[in-house]
Order: C-alpha cells, then sequence, then structure tokens
C-alpha cells in the first residue's frame, strides 16, 4: 500500500506523455496523414501533406530534396528556412541576406546579370557583353562584391 501513492503520482506524469506529439506542441496533423498506424512507419511516396501551408512553399530544386536534409529533428517547425542554412555562401556576405535578388530556387545560375552589373556601376556594355563570366570572376574571390 505504500507504493500506491509512487504509482499513482507516476500514471499521472507518464499518461499525458503518450498523447504529446513529438512533432511538438503546435503540429496539429493527424498522424494517419504520414505514419501507417499499423506500424508507424512513414511512406515518403504517400504523405499527405502539403508544404503551401506553411511559411516554405516548396518550389524549384526544393521539391527533390529529401525531407530529413531540412527536417533534422522531429519538430518540424525548426527546419531553417534561410538560404544561408543549407548553402554555402560563396559571397561571404558581400552582397547581403537576400539570395532570390540574384538566384532561384529551380537553380544557383543567376538570372539577371546585366541588371545586377547595371545597378552596381559596372555596366555590361561594348566589349564587357561579349566576355565569358568566368574572364572576370575566374576565382572565389572574384566572387566578392564589395
Amino acid at each position: 500500500m505504500q507504493r500506491l501513492p509512487l504509482i499513482v503520482a507516476l500514471l499521472f506524469i507518464i499518461v499525458p506523455m503518450m498523447g504529446q506529439s513529438p512533432h511538438g506542441n503546435s503540429f496539429k496533423i493527424d498522424c494517419a496523414q504520414c505514419h501507417n498506424p499499423e506500424g508507424w512507419t512513414v511512406d515518403l511516396q504517400t504523405i499527405k501533406f502539403d508544404h503551401t501551408t506553411t511559411d516554405f512553399e516548396l518550389d524549384g530544386a526544393h521539391q527533390l530534396t529529401d525531407c530529413k536534409s531540412c527536417h533534422t529533428s522531429l519538430v518540424f517547425n525548426e527546419a531553417p528556412t534561410d538560404c544561408i542554412s543549407c548553402h554555402t555562401d560563396v559571397h561571404s556576405q558581400s552582397v547581403g541576406n537576400d539570395c532570390m535578388r540574384c538566384h532561384t530556387s529551380e537553380n544557383w545560375l543567376v538570372f539577371n546579370i546585366p541588371d545586377i552589373h547595371e545597378e552596381n556601376g559596372f555596366p555590361l556594355i561594348g566589349s564587357h557583353s561579349n566576355l565569358s563570366c568566368v574572364e572576370c570572376h575566374n576565382n572565389e574571390s572574384s566572387l566578392i562584391f564589395n
């Protein structure tokens, strides 16, 4: 009988924990949308999660990325949404944090090269308009624009 209060106390602690989601308190999606109830396994082909309902819509190359590349813990809303968390900043912060100013999520090729050169006081006119990028930007240090 002396153990009864201890057992009751443990039940009050353990039982509420059993109903908590390992994905955090703010995760409100039904478990069956991702998990197979028989074994709680996850079939990535049948997940019904709509990423457009989050602050980070999957577009471009991000659609092909493995979920675990960004979601390193089970609390999914802790995944980083800034480019620098996953991608190396070859410009060493010399152009700021807005990668989408020059790049897209489709690929990392710069889509508006003439505009960028114009804005920075070095328009690609005359003989410069025919040069290959690597003729001026020929090493990593030439990617730092300050």
